[in-house]
């Protein structure tokens, strides 16, 4: 399923409008609208934004074909295997994004 169906079916059972969800978001309308659509592909932080206005916690994953890789989660970086094993903390939990911050642990 597309990123912009998926946003808009939560969207809905939330029973929001793209201007509702917009103005929880503190984003334009238009944006909501272009995600929605397909035309415009959101940034991690647009995605997290839009996660809290609809009541649903962000996750990222990042693995390879062994399904060994990474998991981000509301801030909280993990190595591990996604299939099922505990991961190994890489970063502390914060709410910036990994990307969007230089992790000292990492390296």
């Amino acid at each position: 399923m597309a990123l912009g169906t998926i946003i808009k079916k939560a969207r809905k059972q939330c029973g929001l409008t793209q201007v509702a969800l917009a103005t929880k978001a503190s984003m334009a309308q238009s944006i909501v609208s272009a995600i929605e659509g397909g035309t415009r592909n959101p940034t991690l932080r647009t995605m997290k934004r839009l996660a809290k206005a609809l009541g649903l916690r962000l996750v990222v994953r990042l693995e390879n074909e062994n399904g060994s890789g990474y998991e981000w989660s509301t801030g909280i970086v993990t190595a591990q295997n996604l299939a099922g094993s505990a991961g190994t903390l890489l970063s502390a939990p914060d709410e910036t994004p990994s990307s969007e911050q230089p992790n000292p642990n990492i390296g």
